[in-house]
């Protein structure tokens, strides 16, 4: 099997996968720098930032959503190989296919939702509640283009898996393109 840096789709990958990471991780920093400075105001000055849970909430979307394509391009999501290591290499692409598309399934339904909920919270002017009142959709579709760009990458790679698992000898047995 291909290894990721000879994969085809690395264009894919500079144009989406990274930006969305990168952005994901933006978003962790902002968390990360929000929640000390809140908390060193309200040590110091009994005063945090307002309403910190929602600004947090709100970069959750980023940190949670984003970065889903990026670990799908590395292959990082949990797998459980003791009952598939011992398998032929055609025999692993089968199950990779299955797998990308009961995730095509699961993560189409989920943005369909997380889709229309963004739609709805911008057509219903839906507000966060607490001192500042902070509009909810841009979360929501934060999540629903994190979720979308999750399912581009898993439909790549069912495509690039299919086509690697035609051309695979019928016989070969060998780890994964995992390192």
């Amino acid at each position: 099997m291909q290894t990721e840096s000879a994969r085809p789709s690395d264009g894919l990958a500079r144009w989406m996968d990274h930006p969305l990471a990168y952005v994901g991780a933006a978003g962790l920093l902002v968390m990360m720098f929000a929640t000390v400075l809140s908390t060193l105001g309200n040590t110091l000055f009994s005063r945090p930032i307002p309403d910190i849970v929602t600004i947090d909430e709100v970069l959750m979307a980023f940190l949670v959503f984003l970065p889903l394509a990026g670990v799908q391009l590395r292959r990082d999501h949990i797998e459980v190989g003791i009952a598939t290591d011992w398998l032929p290499a055609r025999h692993i692409a089968s199950l990779r296919i299955f797998g990308c598309a009961v995730s095509l399934l699961a993560f189409g339904l989920l943005f369909t939702g997380l889709a229309l909920g963004a739609w709805e919270a911008w057509v219903d002017n839906d507000l966060y509640s607490g001192e500042y009142e902070f509009p909810s959709w841009p979360a929501r579709a934060i999540a629903a283009l994190g979720v979308l760009g999750f399912l581009v990458r898993l439909a790549v790679d069912a495509v690039q898996t299919f086509r690697l698992r035609r051309s695979a000898p019928q016989a070969a047995a060998g780890p994964t393109d995992k390192p």
